[in-house]
């Protein structure tokens, strides 16, 4: 427990060690401008956006059943990568040529893809749940490296996705703004 003492001052996170015997408990706080929290023994970490966003959903998990407005990219890998894409109005227009969130997203995804179960973009957080590990794969950790290592990356891609959003209200915003000819 003593590294999530350390870890959490490194990132200028609080830890709140478990109750429980041989838990870890949970780091959280803000880093560069996010709430994040990490939850070492479910072993998930969660990056708030700075705000929602209406109708997004991406995840690497398969979908079941037919998913509602699907978001369709010219990036093959992306759409590989999340078989689960969906996202309306606006978020759609946004994250369709969001060439730099793509990037980002599966920079994440491709350099942790044997240690993650899965990857979910939603209206307000990017979560990253670890595959169990172990021989009878019941309990995981998130060990402090890997928080270390994975919080940046999970930082990159929340920052990319809200780029790409605010470029893209800029645009609408200058293109309704822009004076229209007879």
């Amino acid at each position: 427990m003593d590294e999530f003492t350390a870890l959490a001052a490194r990132l200028g996170l609080s830890y709140r060690p478990s109750a429980l015997p041989g838990r870890a408990g949970e780091l959280n706080g803000i880093v560069r401008g996010h709430r994040v929290l990490v939850r070492p023994d479910r072993p998930a970490l969660y990056v708030e956006y700075r705000f929602r966003v209406q109708g997004l959903r991406l995840s690497t998990q398969r979908p079941r059943g037919a998913v509602g407005d699907a978001l369709r990219t010219d990036d093959r890998a992306f759409d590989r990568r999340f078989p689960l894409r969906a996202a309306s109005g606006a978020a759609a227009a946004a994250l369709r040529g969001a060439t730099a969130f793509h990037a980002a997203a599966l920079g994440l995804a491709r350099g942790w893809r044997r240690r993650w179960a899965r990857l979910d973009f939603d209206r307000a957080q990017l979560t990253v749940t670890l595959r169990k590990q172990g021989l009878l794969r019941r309990r995981a950790t998130v060990t402090p490296a890997e928080a270390e290592a994975l919080l940046p990356a999970m930082l990159d891609a929340v920052e990319a996705l809200e780029a790409a959003l605010r470029a893209h209200a800029l645009e609408v915003a200058a293109g309704a703004a822009a004076p229209r000819g007879p």
